[in-house]
Order: C-alpha cells, then structure tokens, then sequence
C-alpha cells in the first residue's frame, strides 16, 4: 500500500499537481454525493489526466472517496498519517 501512494504521490509532483495545497473535499465534491467525480476533480486540478486520476482511484471505482483523496493530500504533504496502519501491499510486478 505504501509504495502505490508513494508511487503516485511521484507521478502526481511530476504532474505539478499540488494537493497539498488542495481544495477541501466538499468544495470538490459539488454535487454532494460523497465522491469526486473525474469532472470535478478537473475542475480543481485542470492539468490531472485520466490516467493520473485513475492511479489516485486506488479501489478502481472511478470516483475518489474522501479517504482515497485525503490520503493522496497526505502523501503530497510529506504526511505519513495512517500510510504503516495498512497492511503492506505486495508489490507490482
């Protein structure tokens, strides 16, 4: 689990995206149904491809839960709040 967030965390600095200096999830989540669309996420971070979206998805729902977005924040922040309570994933081959 730590190395797919730090993997993203990498892609997402590549991209520029500064999701440390993010937006509150509400303010993302305009119509209010607990998730974040790819629309809306565009709409904060205009730069964010599908692809970059997709590996921030990481339950493959194609909507971001305010757990999957706020872990990302973390990691963007340098944060390692609740990154070692999960277990390790094994890694991508």
């Amino acid at each position: 689990m730590k190395k797919i967030l730090i993997s993203t965390a990498a892609l997402l600095l590549g991209t520029g995206v500064a999701l440390a200096q993010a937006p509150a999830f509400a303010d993302i989540d305009t119509d209010g149904n607990g998730t974040i669309s790819f629309t809306e996420f565009l709409v904060a971070f205009p730069e964010v491809t599908e692809d970059e979206f997709a590996a921030l998805d990481a339950d493959g729902s194609g909507e971001l839960d305010e757990v999957e977005f706020q872990a990302h924040v973390d990691a963007q922040a340098g944060g390692d709040a609740g990154l070692d309570a999960a277990p390790e994933a094994a890694p991508l081959q």
